[in-house]
């Protein structure tokens, strides 16, 4: 594992070093290091690379959804749910019309949805909640019968699934 943590590190200084010397640097090596650095439990190294994958989704065609799809994610498990709302929105707004994948983000936009209301709840702000809600449902509305597809038992279109169920349940509580 150790090994495997210096192989992200070298790959992100080599990203980051292309990237300050004007090099066009695709989004999503920097978005997915940056994600597994998050997992590996090195937030400093991840906000590197987050930066490097952000200029460089913001600067590139075509759009990359994998990338966006990574940088919400990372976002998200860095604790900043309402920067990764606008990230997850955007990938699934914009991408492919994969169920699978839609519904992977769809489950994480879930996620923040159910971070900034528990923040709210924690400061006393029930209609901010209430308001919350109804927009999240509002908007998302379009991709909510992802909930209800059939998946093989296994994969990760009935793994998503189950989180969004189980996060819309919590939302509609």
């Amino acid at each position: 594992e150790m090994d495997d943590a210096k192989t992200v590190q070298k790959a992100i200084r080599f990203l980051v070093n292309c990237d300050r010397r004007g090099i066009p640097i695709p989004a999503f090596p920097c978005a997915v290091a940056a994600e597994i650095s998050m997992r590996m439990g090195d937030p400093a190294l991840a906000r590197i690379a987050l930066r490097v994958a952000i200029r460089s989704v913001s600067s590139t065609e075509p759009f990359d959804r994998h990338a966006v799809s990574a940088i919400g994610r990372t976002l998200i498990r860095m604790g900043d749910a309402e920067r990764a709302q606008f990230y997850l929105q955007t990938a699934l707004r914009k991408g492919c019309d994969d169920i699978s994948l839609r519904a992977d983000d769809l489950a994480w936009l879930s996620r923040c949805a159910i971070e900034r209301m528990d923040s709210l709840r924690s400061r006393g702000r029930s209609r901010a909640v209430m308001e919350l809600i109804a927009r999240f449902l509002q908007q998302q509305a379009s991709f909510l019968s992802v909930a209800e597809t059939d998946a093989p038992a296994g994969s990760e279109l009935l793994r998503s699934i189950y989180y969004i169920n189980l996060r819309l349940g919590r939302i509609m509580a």
